[in-house]
């Protein structure tokens, strides 16, 4: 977070092209890498059922900075003056980060440095007003995390990503609507300027209709688990899609195919802040970080495409951006119905529980399937 104040001032006073691109850059990897490690913290650092308030309140930020830099840039037209009021909002965020927010006890534990952990707990247990005996702590900063066998569990690899079948196919699915999600919301995001209505205002909307989806999420993850949640999100994207389809064809409905791209970049949100919750839920501690990794490579190697989709595409044919999202979320619905739900479960601590995870999941399925083939036939 440092280094993104520090590139946000290069940006500011950059005097050369090269200058500009290079603390661009910079900004945009670490800003990334600080979205991951922040929510990775969020959700280590609370019991299994406030894991999606954690999460949701983490990346309710999100839609507040769109409506906070919009509102800023109506009134700031001076591109330099309006960078540094972004790094003046930004220092005492850092600094409150670094007096409040101590490191994952988890984390830790997973390191062998359990009397840290334990230490941390004890803070966060007087910080909360709570009394854990003393036992519990200790035995938590003790625990070192095994195997089947008994054995201490390695340090997760790449490579563990893909040759375990069904640790391949979750990464892989995620990576796809994690993709699939981000390139709605950016393709949208990245060409206001050819919608409906003032460009400055349209993202101030957007602002407000991210709150108010992030909210939904908050209660649909809660009541209804995390993939039916995307699933639905998913389908009213498609239908978005669809919807801008045919009033591009028919023309003259600019207002419409607003509102349709409303819908898309809205569903977008949903599922980026479901995905990125399930993410962190399905891998244990050792393998989290390399699966957020590679999860994140995707979606922002396919977010570069997103500003070309919405733009250059649109003179070859002005429905072309809308038939890719309705083609990326109809597969992303097909994949997200087989990952195995999290809701209610506690996070795996070793590739052998993810994989059993998956397992119970199916077999819960199929359990449910003949039961009620059973109740058909009674």
């Amino acid at each position: 977070m440092a280094l993104c104040i520090v590139a946000n001032v290069g940006v500011a006073f950059s005097t050369h092209p090269v200058m500009f691109i290079v603390c661009r850059i910079v900004l945009g990897a670490f800003g990334v890498a600080t979205q991951a490690c922040g929510a990775i913290i969020a959700v280590e650092l609370v019991p299994n059922k406030f894991r999606a308030i954690a999460m949701m309140v983490f990346q309710l930020a999100f839609p507040f900075g769109v409506m906070l830099s919009s509102g800023l840039a109506y009134f700031i037209r001076e591109w330099r003056m309006l960078q540094l009021c972004v790094v003046f909002v930004t220092v005492p965020i850092l600094i409150l980060f670094i007096i409040l927010v101590p490191e994952s006890p988890r984390w830790l534990c997973w390191k062998g440095r359990g009397q840290e952990s334990s230490q941390i707990l004890s803070m966060l247990a007087r910080r909360n007003g709570k009394e854990i005996p003393d036992m519990v702590i200790k035995s938590f900063g003790n625990l070192h995390l095994k195997t089947a066998k008994g054995e201490a569990v390695p340090p997760g690899r790449y490579k563990e990503l893909f040759t375990k079948p069904i640790i391949r196919r979750c990464v892989l699915s995620i990576a796809f609507i994690w993709s699939s999600c981000n390139f709605m919301y950016f393709a949208v995001s990245y060409n206001l300027d050819n919608m409906f209505g003032d460009m400055y205002i349209n993202q101030i909307i957007f602002g407000v209709i991210e709150v108010f989806v992030m909210l939904t999420v908050t209660y649909a993850v809660k009541r209804v688990g995390r993939i039916r949640s995307t699933a639905v999100f998913l389908v009213i994207a498609l239908l978005g899609g669809v919807v801008g389809i045919i009033a591009l064809i028919i023309g003259d409905l600019d207002l419409l195919v607003t509102v349709s791209a409303m819908i898309c970049r809205a569903c977008g949100t949903g599922g980026n802040v479901i995905i990125y919750l399930y993410l962190l839920e399905l891998f244990p501690t050792p393998l989290v970080n390399h699966a957020s990794a590679v999860s994140n490579l995707s979606r922002f190697s396919v977010g570069l495409l997103s500003p070309y989709a919405a733009g250059s595409l649109t003179d070859i044919w002005s429905a072309s951006p809308y038939v890719i999202y309705t083609a990326m979320a109809g597969i992303s619905l097909i994949l997200v119905l087989w990952l195995p739900e999290t809701k209610g479960r506690n996070q795996p601590e070793t590739v052998q529980e993810l994989e059993l995870l998956k397992s119970a999941t199916d077999e819960a399925t199929d359990e449910l399937t003949d039961e009620s083939k059973d109740n058909m036939i009674l």
